[in-house]
């Protein structure tokens, strides 16, 4: 097994700070156990380089996240206007309790927010909250922050790390997301702290696994929002391809196409590494992005899902809850039986249908061929698609009909011009006539 190599990150998650005014249980990192807030952040001048090298390597996208970003408020506004200034994209990880009116008119008025901000809620629940924060009132400022957020327009997510003292949260999670107004779910199994590993909470079983792809379909259905895992749900304990294709297709990216940059500088390809790659400020992005193939070759991967035939369209476990859980109390069942997705052929294209290229469409090139961005889904081109692509940019406007001297026309064409409207990369004017 081998990924395809990019020349460099596509996105990072960098860490403004590790200053954080909660000290979750089951946080990573083994500092947050301080009684204050402390730890490294970044300066205005190695903001400054920082965006530099993201320019210089192409990266598209950043996910500002801490410790708690809104612990140093400036340094973020002005993170924020440097990455607009370079057309990167970023999203915003906060748990929103120092969000204020006077922040909140700064990111709307000056920054014109439009992105979403993921917020971290421990537990729906008060009690539990402030216990996995160890922040007494954590849980309603969190809320708080959250309605300055709504009332400003923000589009606002939340994350639940999931482990045993919070799992019954996910009976009661639709009525807190309709009640709150949230955009966006996305339920992570715990990883466990390689500092607390016998820890017994952060041991799920696997009808505890099947409970939260359960949920996330339940409110995927009825709010119609969309949902997501932070860490993979194995195809392997979901045992149902067909039933859980929209949650099985988050994959581990580290290493592939993202990787973290810690307020320091260090860059790893999964923030709960403890061992960096590089130093943005010494050696660069790439050399560090370079050294990861482990993560690229599925070296670090479970034993369980090495030469697995779902590794394709599941991505194998979470590679980190490997490395930190104790091989007695946690496995995969490699043994169930998988139920696909069925194949369902619906090609509504014609010969004389015209299609013109979507220009909001981002291109990166890279040795195999490119990379193409739509919106925040990246899909991959080989050489072949990419001379087609060009091609199809000469043309401005053009049919199937159009394409016929540049490439042979038969129906594995019309899937590939179909799959192109469906995912964006081309704008469809229907002409009404039978179907191929």
């Amino acid at each position: 097994m081998e990924s395809i190599k990019l020349s460099a990150p596509l996105s990072v998650e960098l860490t403004l700070t590790k200053g954080c005014n909660h000290k979750c249980l089951h946080c990573y990192n083994p500092w947050r156990k301080a009684n204050k807030i402390t730890g490294n952040k970044l300066t205005i001048e190695q903001i400054d380089k920082i965006v530099e090298e993201l320019v210089k390597n192409n990266v598209w996208h950043v996910t500002i996240s801490g410790g708690e970003p809104l612990t140093m408020p400036n340094e973020m506004f002005y993170l924020i206007h440097q990455l607009d200034n370079n057309g990167i994209t970023y999203s915003i990880n906060s748990n929103l309790t120092l969000m204020t009116e006077e922040i909140a008119d700064v990111l709307k008025d000056k920054l014109k927010l439009k992105t979403l901000i993921l917020t971290s809620l421990p537990s729906i629940d008060e009690t539990k909250c402030d216990e996995i924060t160890q922040i007494e009132g954590s849980y309603r400022r969190i809320l708080k922050g959250i309605s300055i957020s709504k009332r400003h327009g923000f589009k606002i997510g939340v994350n639940i790390v999931i482990t045993k003292k919070n799992i019954n949260d996910l009976d009661n999670i639709i009525d807190f997301l309709q009640k709150f107004e949230i955009d966006y779910l996305s339920i992570s199994t715990v990883i466990p702290p390689s500092y607390d590993i016998l820890n017994k909470d952060y041991y799920l079983k696997n009808e505890d696994i099947i409970r939260v792809a359960n949920c996330l379909l339940q409110v995927h259905e009825k709010l119609g929002i969309d949902v997501d895992s932070v860490t993979p749900l194995p195809l392997c304990i979901l045992g149902d391809a067909d039933k859980y294709q929209n949650v099985i297709s988050t994959s581990c990216s580290a290493g592939i196409n993202r990787c973290d940059i810690d307020c320091n500088g260090d860059i790893f390809a999964c923030s709960h590494e403890d061992k960096p790659y590089g130093n943005i400020f010494v050696e660069g992005l790439k050399k560090a992005w370079d050294k990861m193939d482990a993560w690229r070759n599925f070296q670090n991967i479970n034993k369980e899902c090495i030469d697995c035939e779902y590794m394709n369209i599941c991505g194998g476990e979470c590679r980190m809850i490997t490395k930190n859980s104790i091989p007695q109390l946690y496995n995969l069942n490699r043994k169930i039986k998988i139920n696909y997705p069925k194949v369902i052929t619906d090609i509504r294209i014609t010969e004389n249908d015209t299609f013109t290229i979507n220009n909001a469409v981002k291109l990166r090139h890279e040795n195999f061929g490119a990379v193409l961005r739509i919106d925040y889904e990246d899909f991959f081109l080989s050489q072949k698609m990419l001379q087609l692509y060009n091609i199809m940019k000469e043309l401005q406007e053009f049919s199937v009909h159009d394409l016929q001297e540049f490439v042979e026309v038969n129906e594995n064409f019309y899937n590939i011009i179909d799959y192109m409207v469906k995912i964006g990369l081309l704008n469809q004017r229907k002409v009404l006539e039978k179907v191929y």
